[in-house]
């Protein structure tokens, strides 16, 4: 009896829960697709959902874990631009994506981090997880429905290596820090991978334990990007006249 209550709190454990709201103005709006249409003279991107993705992991706590999950998040509807300038010494992109498509804890890809996310939630806990995640004590997706974000080129590192400036927008919390990233060009494509590890607080967010805490989510989660962009045509209109 003892051991299915204790499963049952571990269900309860799948999300997180937002830190009460400060009193401050919600950030302003980081996704700006009108600054590309006058973009200075440079190339311009166009971010491609059908090969770009958000993936979010997060592990488990305290001293009862073994009873809870790590979980994995990804999300490929991602939409946004980038633009670099001639000279490669300025670039900039915005990104925005769709909370309400996040997929949770997908078996294939759970298999591809190992033994660690192998063992496979039942339908119950995925749909308890997403539940919470996308539920008004966390991402809010009726208040909020998309998260946005911004990347700012700041220096080459080497040829295939950059350090950007980079905001991210959660609900009305604006995160914002110094990343490295992997940016590879191609003929008419653009290709950026970033790898960022957070603290909950980070995102205004922090982990939901149970049983004092014996299970909980962990304090750090890690955010992996990978965005592909398609150049697009200097006579290329996107906003409609």
């Amino acid at each position: 009896m003892a051991r299915a209550l204790l499963l049952g709190l571990a269900v309860l454990v799948a999300g997180c829960v937002a830190i009460p709201p400060a009193e401050q103005p919600a950030p302003p709006d980081r996704y700006d697709e009108v600054w590309y249409q006058s973009a200075p003279a440079g190339q311009r991107y166009r971010i491609d959902p059908g090969v770009s993705r958000i993936q979010v992991t997060v592990g488990r706590a305290g001293w009862l874990k073994f009873l809870g999950h790590n979980h994995v998040l990804v999300n490929t509807e991602v939409e946004g631009w980038a633009w670099i300038d001639a000279e490669r010494s300025a670039g900039r992109a915005d990104v925005r994506i769709d909370v309400r498509e996040f997929v949770v804890d997908p078996e294939e890809l759970r298999l591809e981090y190992g033994p660690a996310f192998g063992r496979q939630p039942s339908a119950a806990a995925v749909a308890s997880t997403r539940r919470n995640l996308l539920g008004p004590r966390v991402l809010d997706v009726a208040s909020f429905p998309y998260l946005t974000g911004r990347a700012e080129l700041i220096e080459w590192i080497d040829s295939g290596h950059v350090r950007m400036a980079v905001s991210l927008a959660v609900k009305s919390h604006l995160w914002q820090g110094v990343v490295e990233a992997e940016l590879r060009e191609t003929p008419g494509c653009l290709t950026m991978v970033a790898e960022l590890s957070l603290d909950h607080r980070d995102l205004g967010l922090r982990p939901i334990g149970v049983y004092a805490r014996a299970i909980s989510v962990a304090q750090r989660l890690i955010v992996r990007l990978e965005l592909t962009a398609r150049l697009m045509p200097s006579s290329y209109q996107m906003l409609k006249p």
